[in-house]
């Protein structure tokens, strides 16, 4: 009987920046959103190592299982929840499609409102 030989290439280490940058990417292509702006302070902190991209926090648990924290702001005049659970439905989209990894919750907060008459600073 003929031995299967298996090579073992090494391994696979998928950071939470690169989960935050999967999010950031397919939030980017949905019509009436954006991730919330850094502040001059957060931009400086963006050149040193971090976990995570500005508007997105990744929390992975001990099972591998992935929580999402997502700060955006909503253009005047759209649905919010609409928005919210298409931004849940396309974030799950792209990190099963990128990662084949299942997100275990999304969180959508919304922390302003931009293109209105009065818009409301952030």
């Amino acid at each position: 009987m003929k031995e299967e030989n298996n090579l073992d290439l090494g391994s696979v280490k998928i950071y939470k920046r690169a989960i935050s940058e999967i999010v950031a990417l397919a939030i980017s292509e949905t019509q009436g959103v954006s991730l919330i702006k850094p502040s001059l302070f957060c931009k400086i902190l963006e050149y040193f190592p971090n976990d995570s991209l500005y508007g997105v926090e990744v929390h992975v648990d001990d099972n591998a299982s992935i929580t999402l924290k997502v700060n955006l702001i909503a253009q005047y005049g759209v649905n919010i929840l609409d928005l919210a659970r298409e931004i849940q439905d396309v974030v799950k989209i792209a990190i099963r499609k990128s990662l084949n990894i299942e997100v275990t919750s999304i969180n959508i907060y919304i922390r302003g409102i931009e293109g209105g008459k009065n818009e409301i600073i952030h």
